[in-house]
């Protein structure tokens, strides 16, 4: 009986140690427990996949900041840059060409290099001042010639002579003129030779803008250069003559009117009267005398007697503006 007693006390002795044990397992503090390390663990997985996203994001923004600094960095292809000389000289050696024009945008020069017996281009045709823009207005660079026009409007500017226009615009040329006439130079503009300008187009001489529209073949190289490594000293800028002052000396087709008249080549002949004031202009007939009246005006003439002097007088000056000095006025 003791034993049986014995027996069923550690039988219940153990049910108790079972139930309170299962109670414990399904109890609402285990359970939470066991969801919260579930949480953390989860949120510590998100937490490196959150970082890992955020270094990946930022690498990519690093790499497309690189690109766009680059890009910004990196010089346009159609803004031209200095050539290297090494190139220029391969050019010359293995171009079929007989002429260089070299410019030098500092010391404001051109220079025309014609190729010697020896095959390499040194001597000298031309050199001479030229206005052209720094800072990026006139390229730099190698070009070739495009067209060639006698006169070429220049917007609001005026017009330029022997006009020779290259690729990418760039335009050599005279001096300006205020008209299509040889005798309205823009004295400013060809005094202004050999200084930098705030165009981009290059003004030179009339004698070698019209050499170079001239004698330059379409394969002949211009290589313009920004700074002056080569120190070239021009020639002077030919002085105005005082009677021709709207002219420039260099212009090989001017002539005065002395040279016109002793060629014959002379075509009018002015007549004047006082009293009807009229002013008749006169050709030559076919006599070479001049009797075939082309124009009259009307004018005005002195007042008094010596003011407008009598005789037969030979036109020596023209003037685009004169100056009256008892008055300081002008006219054209």
């Amino acid at each position: 009986m003791k034993l049986k007693f014995s027996t069923l006390v550690i039988i219940t002795l153990v049910l108790i140690v079972a139930i309170v044990a299962a109670a414990k397992i399904g109890s609402p503090d285990h359970q939470g427990y066991t969801e919260e390390q579930e949480t953390k663990n989860s949120e510590g997985n998100t937490t490196s996949n959150h970082i890992e996203n955020i270094e990946t994001t930022t690498s990519a923004q690093k790499v497309t900041e690189s690109t766009v600094v680059k890009e910004e960095t990196e010089p346009k292809t159609s803004i031209p840059v200095t050539v290297p000389q090494t190139n220029v000289e391969q050019i010359l050696k293995d171009g079929n060409f007989n002429y260089y024009i070299y410019i030098e945008l500092g010391s404001g020069t051109l220079t025309i290099y014609e190729k010697s017996g020896a095959e390499s281009f040194d001597k000298v045709i031309h050199c001479s001042p030229v206005s052209a823009g720094l800072g990026g207005s006139t390229p730099v660079g190698i070009f070739h010639i495009k067209e060639r026009k006698d006169w070429l409007e220049m917007e609001s500017d005026g017009y330029v002579q022997y006009a020779t226009l290259w690729d990418r615009g760039v335009i050599i040329s005279s001096s300006l003129y205020e008209t299509q006439d040889r005798n309205t130079l823009v004295r400013k503009s060809y005094l202004g030779l050999g200084q930098p300008s705030t165009k981009g187009n290059i003004l030179t001489t009339a004698g070698t803008a019209y050499w170079i529209m001239q004698n330059s073949s379409e394969n002949t190289l211009l290589h313009i250069v920004e700074g002056s490594p080569k120190q070239i000293v021009s020639d002077p800028l030919p002085e105005l003559n005082p009677e021709y002052v709207f002219t420039d000396p260099t212009d090989p087709l001017y002539r005065t009117l002395e040279e016109l008249e002793k060629e014959g080549e002379l075509p009018y002949s002015l007549y004047l009267e006082k009293g009807s004031f009229t002013l008749t202009v006169y050709k030559k007939d076919e006599n070479g005398e001049y009797t075939v009246p082309v124009k009259a005006f009307r004018t005005a003439v002195g007042r008094t007697a010596g003011r407008t002097p009598v005789g037969n007088f030979a036109v020596y000056k023209k003037e685009r503006w004169h100056e009256f000095p008892y008055n300081g006025g002008y006219a054209q």
